[in-house]
């Protein structure tokens, strides 16, 4: 017969193997979970307004829905085919935006803050399908407001001139001379705040990854397709980096994901754990 003494070792031994197995099950599951996005916009011409507040839906399930900033002056924005996948099947919708520089312009109004995003001192992923028909100075994907005026600092992530770039307001690198203009293509933007590594991705493989940059430190409004800042004695002119072309699927992860994740949102798959 057991004594006392063997029944509660017993008990010690088979709780301290419980634990570790709940331990392990939640460490499995972290490892695994599936990164989701904290801004996403598919461009459902069913269910989504061009022209009314709020009518672009944020599929993340934050409820961040967009607002086309051209809707209450009728500028050129307009649905369009998406790109076409690598079996050949078309994938979703994107948005035309016009390129016009002036303000108000194309281009789509988040009504949220870089740090509700998690690009405001930290790590992130910005992505999204690009077909522009421009080349010109400044060609953004993904930009922010101003502030005050006299207080620029934005955010860049798309192109200037025939360069993919990533900026951070002097704290910039960019991906020379590529993707081509008049085509689809996957681009993405990963900032690293451990590593402190901007690293720029064309259809999902690496273009360019650069060191030694501190994050991005300003708390202003996320715009899709351009940048908009003041400026001028009077702050009465505006400079704003519009996108010319047309943008699909545009997300942004609060975390920096991994290459293979990024290879699969470029080959239209889950991004996986």
């Amino acid at each position: 017969m057991n004594s006392a003494y063997d029944l509660l070792r017993h008990a010690k031994l088979l709780i301290a193997a419980t634990a570790a197995v709940l331990v392990l099950a939640v460490m499995v599951s972290t490892g695994s979970a599936q990164p989701a996005e904290v801004l996403v916009y598919q461009f459902d011409p069913a269910t989504d307004s061009l022209l009314a507040d709020g009518g672009i839906t944020d599929r993340s399930g934050h409820g961040y829905h967009g607002t086309a900033m051209s809707f209450a002056y009728q500028r050129a924005m307009a649905f369009v085919p998406g790109h076409v996948n690598k079996q050949g099947n078309p994938q979703g919708t994107g948005v035309q935006m016009a390129g016009d520089d002036g303000f108000p312009g194309t281009g789509i109004w988040t009504g949220q803050s870089a740090a509700t995003l998690g690009i405001y001192n930290g790590s992130f992923t910005a992505m999204a399908w690009v077909n522009r028909t421009s080349i010109k100075s400044d060609n953004m994907v993904f930009g922010t407001n101003g502030g005050p005026c006299g207080i620029r600092r934005l955010l860049h992530l798309g192109f200037r001139g025939r360069d993919t770039y990533m900026g951070f307001w002097g704290n910039d690198s960019a991906a020379a001379g590529v993707p081509p203009a008049l085509s689809w293509h996957h681009v993405a933007w990963r900032y690293d705040g451990v590593k402190q590594t901007q690293t720029i991705f064309i259809d999902g493989a690496v273009a360019n990854s650069d060191n030694n940059h501190k994050p991005y430190d300003q708390e202003f409004v996320v715009i899709i397709g351009r940048y908009v800042a003041l400026q001028g004695s009077n702050c009465n002119s505006t400079d704003s980096g519009a996108y010319a072309g047309a943008l699909e699927y545009p997300r942004i992860f609060n975390v920096p994901l991994s290459d293979n994740q990024i290879k699969n949102a470029a080959n239209d798959l889950d991004v996986g754990p």
